[in-house]
């Protein structure tokens, strides 16, 4: 879209981006997603979607603004639900709290919402501007945009090798290229995905534990990139072990 945004608008739209990467390694096959609830600089409430089965980030926020939602503002990065499915309708809460506006960054691809919100949001009387900060929220919610618009998962390729292209020390077992700064993002990785897959033929060599060892599960860890928080999820954070294998050759002790 066109339009041209203010810094304000811009700033709650970040926050909410912000809040929704919070999330990251927690809510596996669901979208990121963050809402703030504001009246012009000023934010009233925040919220984002931690878990599957919980209130969405919407809700959050309304809730947590109470009356002072009435002619506010509504930042989110993903449009608002409109079906049911382990929680009411998005939409519904946003009629009833009295927003007056809605800001979403892009229109959610699952067949069940796909553009329905604003319809509804406007019948209501509800103003809704779609497309700031687009590029952001696309590129954080990428894996589930792939999943929803292709049917296809988002794959990660991950492989430590030498400046020469080599993957290991010749009759050397146990030696790696892998430096304590990769092996920690290698790790944070498994805790983003849902499934790690290896070949048969490592798991016979390196008979690897393919977990995710990155102590704590309850704090946010540091970033690894600029601009980025990747949250270390709480629990057991273990990807799905898969090893690809033509005869079925994997060790039973492994």
């Amino acid at each position: 879209m066109d339009t041209e945004y203010s810094q304000i608008e811009i700033n709650h739209m970040q926050l909410a981006i912000k809040l929704a990467e919070k999330a990251a390694g927690l809510n596996r096959q669901n979208p990121l997603v963050g809402a703030v609830v504001a009246k012009g600089e000023d934010v009233i409430s925040s919220g984002y979607h931690l878990y599957d089965n919980v209130e969405h980030a919407e809700r959050i926020a309304i809730r947590k603004a109470a009356e002072n939602a009435k002619g506010a503002v509504l930042y989110i990065n993903l449009e608002p639900c409109v079906h049911h499915g382990r929680t009411p309708p998005c939409v519904d809460a946003i009629i009833e709290s009295g927003i007056a506006k809605v800001f979403f960054s892009i229109k959610d691809p699952d067949e069940r919402v796909n553009g329905k919100s604003e319809k509804l949001l406007n019948d209501a009387g509800i103003g809704v501007d779609r497309g700031l900060l687009s590029d952001t929220a696309s590129e954080l919610n990428r894996h589930y945009l792939k999943v929803k618009n292709t049917g296809l998962p988002w794959v990660i390729v991950k492989v430590a090798t030498s400046l020469d292209g080599r993957i290991g020390i010749k009759n050397i077992p146990g030696e790696y290229f892998s430096c304590d700064e990769s092996l920690r993002i290698s790790h944070m990785l498994r805790a983003l995905c849902d499934g790690i897959m290896v070949g048969a033929n490592t798991i016979r060599i390196d008979n690897p534990r393919l977990t995710c060892r990155l102590g704590s599960f309850s704090h946010v860890l540091e970033k690894i990139e600029p601009g980025a928080v990747y949250p270390q999820p709480i629990g057991t954070a273990n990807p799905v072990r898969i090893t690809i294998s033509r005869d079925l050759n994997i060790p039973v002790e492994s």
